[in-house]
């Protein structure tokens, strides 16, 4: 009996296009801050940092998160560290002019992730999912809520440290110690993953053009079949930030998604989506005016003619310390 030919799927896995969180750099780290509840004799908050490739832990613990109080844990890390690169979200503390300058002195690089990215930050946000875990009831007996479970001492924060920084880890193919450790072993780990980027770009539809139409990848279901996972309507793709593509609806409502779950789509089969509830949030086409003393900006997005207020770290995106050419052409012209 004759076999048949082999079918060709339109459209491949989305972990082809799925984007791995790694650094092309050496030595570069998360930090984010734990809120550690207020109880007596424990820190008020951990200041927590993750190797970008090492996934190695390490916190200091906080009485507080003012600039004062990340100034000292900032400190403390860098001189230990003599990090490369400090990646962060929007907590005001990061972002201050102070910690600016401390990082500039040190030569250590400041990068900020937007709320719209936030998915960039997986690796420390698991890190700090897996902390809790740890630290919660192994017997049916002990419950959840009681204090030795809320909390994390200073004592049990060094248990939990080495208890993840020597339990082996399938991304890294190692443990974090030994990866933190042996350069080598952090250099071959940077290398995998180019060689996988590389395999990405010989994709025929990995990029997407401004202009293209797209359906995205909803929450998954497993009892949704496969073919209902994506949006019922199309989306068009109008820029890109990063790794991340902004899809926008007819009255210029939009998303920022990753390229893993986005399909392109046929506009005639799908049809456009008119909006997207539950959010304002679109492509900036004008700044109207700005408030000195709040750092908030009046914009129109394309496509609304209203006008709506946003904060200047969003409008400024991955770089809060950095003025974009739409702030230096609004500033030139008043």
């Amino acid at each position: 009996m004759k076999r048949h030919d082999p079918v060709i799927k339109v459209h491949r896995r989305p972990h082809y296009y799925f984007n791995k969180i790694y650094s092309t750099a050496p030595n570069t780290w998360f930090h984010d801050l734990l809120d550690n509840g207020e109880y007596e004799d424990t820190p008020r908050y951990w200041h927590v940092f993750v190797g970008v490739n090492t996934r190695y832990l390490d916190a200091y613990p906080l009485n507080g998160k003012s600039n004062d109080d990340v100034q000292q844990s900032l400190t403390w890390f860098i001189n230990k560290y003599k990090p490369e690169k400090l990646t962060s979200d929007q907590e005001p503390a990061f972002t201050s002019k102070s910690t600016c300058k401390l990082c500039s002195d040190n030569n250590v690089k400041i990068f900020v992730i937007t709320d719209k990215q936030h998915s960039s930050l997986g690796v420390i946000d698991r890190v700090i999912r897996s902390l809790r875990d740890m630290n919660t009831p192994k017997h049916h007996n002990e419950q959840s809520h009681h204090k030795q479970f809320n909390t994390i001492s200073q004592a049990k924060m060094t248990r939990l440290k080495n208890q993840y920084n020597n339990k082996y880890n399938r991304t890294i193919k190692c443990t974090p110690k030994e990866m933190f450790e042996n350069k080598e072993l952090e250099i071959k780990f940077i290398h995998r993953n180019q060689k996988h980027k590389n395999v990405q770009r010989g994709i025929k539809d990995y990029h997407l053009m401004p202009g293209d139409f797209v359906r995205y990848r909803m929450n998954k279901d497993p009892l949704v079949k496969h073919r209902y996972r994506y949006s019922p309507e199309s989306y068009k793709v109008v820029g890109k930030e990063r790794a991340h593509y902004i899809i926008q609806a007819q009255d210029g409502t939009s998303l920022v998604i990753p390229r893993w779950k986005l399909i392109k789509a046929d506009e005639q089969k799908y049809p456009w989506k008119s909006t997207i509830p539950g959010t304002t949030k679109g492509t900036i086409q004008r700044i109207v005016s700005h408030d000195a003393d709040n750092d908030t900006y009046r914009v129109i997005f394309e496509g609304s003619p209203q006008e709506y207020t946003v904060t200047a770290a969003e409008l400024r995106h991955r770089t809060p310390q950095v003025m974009t050419k739409l702030e230096k052409d609004f500033f030139n012209k008043h």
